[in-house]
């Protein structure tokens, strides 16, 4: 029942919704119950399958994620040649296939095929006039990463810097609504 309550109280914060039981976040009560409980009735036995099952679904989750991110990149490809057919960009459409087009990877490294992609659609951005701050500090950044090794380490701020940019145009799509 802990284990329960302390899932949905993790769900919840995911979601934005604050489960909280005098003014304790729920989830950690949930983890140091679900211990306690587990250690009284099974003692160090029921403790290690616990981290047995945690470290399963841990692991699940993360395979998951990075399928996931891994069929992204593959789509991305055929979502920048989508994104090569719009011309109009003050749509909410074009800036959807713009999002879905750039790939910044989460649990992927930066390769360099992933450096010339990337650098392929903001110049597409470029040639059809859009002069954003975070293009031009970002195209030298990832003309330089295209041509090194496997694996590149490019600045998070950079690709956040510019994903920010991105969401705050789809909002003001949705504000005008």
């Amino acid at each position: 029942l802990m284990s329960i309550a302390t899932v949905i109280a993790g769900f919840c914060e995911i979601g934005g919704l604050k489960g909280r039981l005098f003014f304790l976040p729920m989830w950690i009560i949930g983890i140091i119950g679900t211990i306690g409980f587990t250690y009284i009735e099974f003692g160090w036995i029921g403790i290690a399958s616990l981290v047995g099952v945690l470290a399963l679904v841990l692991g699940l989750f993360f395979l998951l994620l990075y399928s996931s991110e891994k069929s992204d990149w593959k789509n991305a490809f055929n979502h920048f040649l989508e994104l090569k057919k719009m011309k109009h960009t003050e749509t909410k459409a074009f800036w959807e296939q713009v999002k879905k087009s750039i790939f910044i990877p989460s649990m992927m490294s930066f390769s360099h095929r992933i450096c010339e992609h990337n650098l392929e659609v903001l110049k597409y951005l470029k040639s059809l006039g859009i002069e954003w701050e975070e293009i031009e500090v970002l195209m030298p950044v990832l003309q330089q990463a295209s041509v090194q090794g496997n694996k590149i380490d490019i600045e998070s701020e950079l690709t956040d810097a510019f994903e920010a940019r991105l969401s705050e145009t789809l909002d003001g799509f949705e504000e005008q609504e």
